[in-house]
């Protein structure tokens, strides 16, 4: 062999070396192709290089919470809510809208439209090469799944599928775009489909399919799983046993995304309203002693920090007690930021007006009933509300309205006389006036008819005299909110009522006219006795006005040793509920 046939050789075997090693380099470095699965074959993708691993702190901050009231009406028209599984944070706002992580899924509410969509989970989780197995006992991981949702892992609809056929024999497939003149996508096999598409609008709730289904090996030998990830969850089929083939239930994938990504950030917007969604204890301080109690739900206005105290969110809330605020704690589960426009009653108890109202009543015990009611608001404060006093002379409002009636159903104005008897009757309490219209209007059976036909409900009418008759709270405040409000009467009868109401002697004004504002108007009676243990009773009942801002009260004491103190009682309850509500005594 010449020496040029040598060198000829040597060349030639040295590019062949280079191409081998050129080859096999290739091999090394390029990931596997997934083969594209069929409902009965399924592959598994390869991990990329870089992966995130859960942080275990964020692990532990799943908590077990309620569906958000903002939430509640979706998961209510759905049947989602299955699917959801529990919720494992409370509501998170946001400054456009409110997120809820659930064990399956993450949704969001828009604050201005009120629409409700899952969040798309699964993809930021295969985004982030998340180290979480995706399957107990299986080795692949959200990392793994990265190639499987390239444009070049779609695949043709395969042979056996129809668009008309049976989802549960040919599954589902979705088209994504094209590659040529054919159409390409993933393919949802039967067993899959059949369980999605149980739930409504199924697409809008898992999103868009980024995979095909995949086969899972399984540790020990067992039969694989099947996983197929969408963008907003992540369907796991486990071998089944008997008749039934595969188990098919969602990864939790809202654990998943809080263990790699941890909570939302809350943010408040400062002085938005919200609504506290059912009778719920506000605390001084996240975690604390009681503020103030809330029996009904409430309109309040967030202040803008908030606080978490373990897995327990507390908002920092305010609420307007006609002219003043008080404020508080309340765990952020009972916070709706959907407000109904048609404004609903409320009611707390006397604490939400002032702790110190409160501890004062709290003193007296059974002794004391008190309703406040703010108009405006259409919110009451209570304390023993529920419980029937005895009336004493504010019986004479009772007997002055059906009066009225009784002179209106005669197509009559009063006399002179029965305008001098109520006058008498309601500025001076004047008992022998009171009787003379008691007896006019037909006794305890009179009355009963026209409070019967009123809607008043809850006065007992007694035999031994007007005075001992016994009535709830709030039914004073009925009566008065009648005559503000002209609902019963003529308008100028109702005004006539309330004149009368407006020009109480000095003598006889304990309670609210002894504690009026500065400048306030006030329509009261109120009335004290003995009750048959020798004991006193002491009321006062009403309607105050300051600067065009009205509250009623409704207050009864009983059991005092003296009238005096029975004064002291009403004189002080009525000073600290104006100055709870416009911050003047």
């Amino acid at each position: 062999m010449s020496r040029s046939t040598r060198r000829l050789m040597l060349v030639l075997l040295a590019f062949a070396l280079v191409v081998v090693v050129s080859m096999t380099t290739i091999l090394i470095i390029t990931p596997v192709k997934t083969v594209p699965i069929t409902s009965s074959t399924p592959t598994t993708a390869q991990a990329p290089q870089h992966v995130t691993t859960p942080n275990p702190t964020y692990a532990a901050l799943a908590g077990d919470d309620p569906t958000g009231p903002d939430l509640a009406a979706y998961a209510a028209a759905h049947q989602d809510a299955t699917f959801l599984g529990q919720a494992i944070t409370p509501e998170l706002p946001q400054k456009q809208s409110i997120v809820q992580l659930f064990q399956s899924v993450v949704l969001t509410i828009t604050r201005k439209t009120g629409m409700v969509a899952p969040l798309p989970i699964v993809s930021q989780l295969i985004t982030a090469h998340a180290a979480i197995p995706l399957v107990a006992n299986g080795a692949q991981t959200y990392a793994d799944l990265v190639g499987d949702t390239s444009s070049s892992a779609q695949v043709v609809p395969p042979a056996n599928w129809q668009p008309t056929g049976a989802v549960a024999t040919v599954g589902i497939f979705v088209a994504l775009g094209k590659r040529g003149n054919t159409a390409v996508g993933h393919y949802i096999p039967p067993y899959f489909a059949t369980y999605l598409i149980q739930f409504t609008n199924w697409r809008a709730l898992v999103g868009t399919p980024l995979t095909e289904a995949l086969k899972v090996p399984l540790s020990g030998g067992t039969p694989p799983a099947y996983i197929q990830a969408f963008g907003n969850a992540l369907l796991v089929a486990l071998p089944g046993s008997g008749s039934h083939a595969v188990s098919v239930a969602p990864r939790m994938a809202g654990l998943d995304w809080l263990s790699i990504f941890g909570r939302p950030a809350v943010q408040l917007v400062p002085q938005v309203t919200v609504r506290v969604t059912a009778a719920t204890t506000i605390a001084a301080s996240p975690g604390g002693s009681t503020a103030a109690t809330f029996t009904s739900p409430f309109t309040a206005r967030v202040r803008g920090d908030a606080a978490w105290v373990g897995t327990t969110l507390w908002y920092h809330i305010a609420w307007q007690n006609l002219l003043e605020t008080r404020d508080g704690w309340l765990p952020a589960d009972a916070v709706a930021f959907s407000v109904p426009t048609t404004p609903t009653p409320e009611s707390a108890d006397a604490d939400a007006l002032a702790p110190q109202l409160a501890s004062y009543l709290n003193g007296l015990g059974d002794d004391a009933g008190l309703l406040v009611y703010v108009p405006s608001q259409n919110r009451t404060y209570a304390y023993n509300a529920d419980q029937q006093f005895e009336t004493a002379s504010v019986i004479k409002v009772v007997i002055l309205i059906t009066l009225l009636n009784y002179v209106e159903g005669q197509h009559r104005a009063l006399t002179s006389d029965e305008q001098s008897e109520a006058a008498a009757m309601i500025e001076e309490s004047d008992n022998d006036a009171a009787q003379a219209l008691y007896n006019e209007v037909g006794f305890n059976d009179g009355i009963a008819a026209y409070m019967a036909s009123i809607g008043i409900n809850h006065l007992t009418l007694t035999l031994g005299g007007f005075g001992t008759s016994q009535v709830l709270p709030q039914t004073m405040i009925h009566i008065f909110e009648d005559l503000r409000t002209a609902s019963i009467l003529t308008p100028a009868d109702c005004q006539y009522a309330l004149s009368l109401m407006g020009q109480i002697a000095s003598d006889e004004q304990m309670g609210l006219g002894d504690t009026a504002p500065p400048g306030a108007t006030v329509q009261m009676k109120d009335g004290y006795g003995l009750e048959d243990d020798g004991l006193n009773v002491m009321v006062t009942v009403g309607i105050v006005t300051y600067q065009g801002h009205v509250y009623d009260v409704a207050l009864f004491t009983r059991r005092e040793q003296t009238v005096q103190q029975g004064i002291d009682y009403v004189n002080t309850i009525c000073q600290a509920i104006a100055l709870a509500l416009v911050g003047q005594k």
